[in-house]
């Protein structure tokens, strides 16, 4: 009985038999490099062929390392599904977003160009917005939507857990002044840079939007508020709200459910 057992076990291994990395990715515009995880699936050293990706950002005061906490099947995924997996890292705080404030912060520069451009030339993945994802828990949610929202032509796909979907009610919250400027003074700007408000700017695209929050959630109203607003412009997407808070635990479960819709959805 005993060899079989260590059959199946060793079967079990080579089949998700992925490999995953911490590479530095370099920003021309920010002249610095910063690191990330990349998960390539076990085929990608042996084909031609290319791959679909997908992109996970973090939350706020995290880092890239993060994702192996909270995605913890992800060579799984990258071999399951063939797909690559890339966890940039936000520097903390950075928003994803470009500082109208502090210059030298570029972070949508970074992951809307520099990283994607990088990944398609590093390594097999398709270059081209059908085929790449991007996601994001907290402050990575807001990262991750709104640069669907304003580079629609490189992400086709985009999720949110937990995302920070509207900036406005938190000005006190995270130095997001320090970020984007004394709220009182620059609220036109502030909306330039908040999820809902960009809503208002786009017509219904091609873009594919998975949305989900915990009950217990702080981020749960403004949620619910962008969730309304997609009905409103009749922009298709799937909204989920289910029992939890602002957790490790709820976002380690909702990516078992979100890898699901991008699987669905990545052309190949």
């Amino acid at each position: 009985m005993i060899v079989p057992i260590v059959f199946s076990m060793l079967a079990w291994v080579s089949l998700y038999s992925a490999q995953i990395d911490t590479i530095l990715i370099p920003s021309p515009s920010m002249g610095k490099s910063y690191p990330a995880l990349i998960v390539l699936p076990d085929s990608h050293k042996n084909t031609t062929k290319k791959f679909p990706s997908l992109y996970l950002l973090h939350g706020h005061s995290g880092n890239f390392a993060g994702w192996y906490d909270i995605a913890t099947q992800m060579k799984q995924w990258a071999d399951l599904y063939q797909l690559v997996i890339i966890c940039p890292d936000g520097d903390h705080d950075s928003w994803y977003l470009n500082s109208p404030v502090q210059k030298n912060r570029k972070f949508e520069t970074y992951f809307a160009e520099e990283i994607t451009g990088y990944i398609d030339s590093h390594y097999k993945t398709f270059n081209r917005p059908e085929s790449r994802g991007i996601s994001g828990v907290s402050m990575g949610g807001h990262g991750a939507m709104y640069l669907a929202l304003k580079h629609p032509d490189v992400f086709g796909l985009v999720g949110s857990s937990s995302g920070g979907l509207d900036l406005l009610p938190f000005y006190n919250d995270w130095n997001l002044q320090v970020l984007l400027g004394p709220f009182t003074e620059n609220m036109e700007i502030w909306k330039e840079y908040s999820c809902y408000y960009l809503l208002d700017k786009m017509n219904a695209t091609n873009l594919k939007i998975w949305i989900d929050c915990g009950t217990g959630d702080f981020f749960l109203d403004v949620n619910r508020k962008f969730h309304e607003r997609l009905l409103q412009k009749k922009m298709d997407h799937e909204y989920l709200e289910k029992p939890g808070g602002h957790t490790l635990e709820y976002w380690k479960d909702s990516y078992t459910k979100q890898i699901l819709f991008f699987v669905k959805w990545l052309k190949r």
